[in-house]
């Protein structure tokens, strides 16, 4: 998994100790480096137009503005930036509405710190990222049509 490219992060989370724990593994991998965090969705939506980074790892829930909301904010104003929704939710109308937001994957904060890393890997080249508990949650909500497969 390494490369020649080395891409930059953005972290937007409201716990301090999360982002210092994301920032030590991203700095700890060869094809990363951190390059801001942000302890809320305004201060994350500013940093990611002023920094452009490859990826941004979003939590889901910070107060007054939301993951959803701040991607949703960032899709209208143009930015094409690959966002990751992570969270500790796997709440079933969080995950398709992060997709139909335009989410470029949801990875669940239980995640092994390697398995976050691949994630993170695949998603910086341009592949859709899903922690594997959640395929059975979009698998029954493409079955049950509440969710178009056209949005991934």
């Amino acid at each position: 998994m390494t490369s020649n490219t080395v891409y930059s992060v953005l972290h937007v989370d409201d716990h301090r100790l999360f982002r210092k724990g994301i920032a030590q593994l991203v700095g700890d991998d060869p094809n990363f480096y951190l390059a801001g965090g942000a302890s809320n969705a305004r201060e994350g939506i500013r940093l990611t137009e002023e920094l452009n980074p490859d990826v941004v790892l979003m939590d889901l829930n910070m107060g007054k503005m939301g993951g959803i909301e701040a991607l949703t904010e960032l899709r209208i104003r143009g930015v094409t930036a690959t966002v990751i929704i992570f969270t500790a939710s796997s709440n079933e109308s969080d995950v398709l509405a992060a997709m139909k937001a335009g989410a470029n994957g949801f990875l669940l904060k239980d995640c092994e710190p390697e398995d976050l890393m691949e994630k993170l890997y695949l998603a910086a080249t341009g592949k859709k990222v899903l922690s594997d508990e959640l395929v059975p949650i979009l698998t029954h909500a493409l079955r049950e049509k509440k969710f178009s497969p056209f949005l991934l």
